[in-house]
C-alpha cells in the first residue's frame, strides 16, 4: 500500500477490514502462526527482520480477533524482502519442523496431519508472502498485515 495509503490508515481516515477484499490482498489462511514460527524459531512477536513479515509492523485500530491491524513500513518491507529472498523456498523449508511447531504450540494446531499437506501449505504461504513484500519493496509500498 503507499504511503498516503498507509497514513490514511493510521489517522482513522481509512478502515483497514474495508481492505479485504482489495485485489491486492493476500491470504494465507490459518498457515501464518506456523510461517511465523519457522521464520523466527518462535510464536511470539520478535523484533527481527523475519519477524516483521507476519507479527511485525506498528499496531494500530481495533483487534480482529487475533490482535489489532499491523502496518509494516516501507523501509521494514524493504528488509524483510530481501531476508524473504536470501532465505527462498529452500531455505524455509529446512527450517519447517512440523514437531517442533507442535511443541511450540503454534496455531492451529494441526501439525501431526499430513506431512506432506502441511509442508504444501506452509510453503504456499511462505511463497505467497515472499512475493508479496518482493512486489511490494519494489513499489516502495509498506504492507498491512491482518489476522483473521
Amino acid at each position: 500500500m503507499s504511503v498516503s495509503e498507509a497514513q490514511a490508515l493510521v489517522e482513522g481516515d481509512l478502515d483497514p477490514w474495508d481492505l479485504l477484499e482489495d485485489e491486492r490482498c493476500i491470504d494465507v489462511d490459518k498457515a501464518w502462526h506456523g510461517i511465523h514460527a519457522c521464520l523466527t524459531g518462535g510464536i511470539d512477536e520478535v523484533d527481527t527482520v523475519l519477524g516483521q513479515v507476519v507479527m511485525g509492523g506498528t499496531e494500530f485500530g481495533e483487534d480482529g480477533g487475533y490482535g489489532p491491524p499491523r502496518l509494516v513500513s516501507a523501509d521494514q518491507v524493504r528488509a524483510a524482502s530481501a531476508a524473504l529472498d536470501e532465505l527462498g523456498p529452500g531455505g524455509f523449508a529446512e527450517q519447517l519442523d512440523l514437531a517442533e511447531l507442535t511443541r511450540l504450540g503454534a496455531y492451529p494446531g494441526v501439525w501431526d496431519e499430513d506431512e506432506d499437506e502441511l509442508r504444501a501449505w506452509l510453503g504456499d504461504g511462505f511463497d505467497l508472502l515472499a512475493a508479496t513484500f518482493r512486489q511490494a519493496a519494489a513499489q516502495g509500498d509498506a504492507v498491512l498485515v491482518l489476522l483473521s
